[in-house]
């Protein structure tokens, strides 16, 4: 068998896809999340999913990551008091693109960063960005 085991850390929960990449069969589990560690809650939440499933780690060829935690924070604004270091002549960027968030997430609220707290920096790219892909680790 061959799967692949998405992960997306809530403030509440953490939600756990296995899919089968052969049958295209999947399974979902949820379960509560642990904030003061997320990796508890998401490896307590793998180690259910593999004994309910039955699948073994050595079947997953990908595993995607994902949070809602930090997107929560901005919305709710429970975060800290932050500034934001732009690319000169960018500042407008986030404040542009606040009505275009809007129509995607039906009108919820977003936080706006005054723009007293922007700072714009004179810069140039001095080094091309190198990507490269981890190997995975045997399981």
């Amino acid at each position: 068998m061959s799967s692949r085991l998405g992960i997306d850390v809530g403030g509440t929960f953490t939600d756990l896809l296995l899919f089968d990449e052969r049958s295209g069969g999947m399974r979902l589990f949820k379960t509560p999340s642990t904030p003061s560690d997320q990796s508890i809650g998401i490896l307590n939440g793998i180690q259910q999913l593999f004994e309910e499933s039955g699948v073994a780690a050595s079947e997953v060829t990908a595993l995607l990551h994902g949070t809602t935690v930090s997107t929560n924070i901005v919305l709710e604004e429970k975060g800290a008091k932050v500034g934001l270091l732009v690319t000169e002549n960018f500042e407008q960027v986030l404040h542009l693109a606040r009505p275009l968030c809007r129509r995607v997430s039906s009108g919820a609220h977003h936080a706006q960063l005054p723009f007293g707290r922007r700072v714009e920096v004179e810069g140039k790219l001095l080094r091309q960005r190198i990507h490269q892909r981890a190997p995975m680790a045997e399981a």
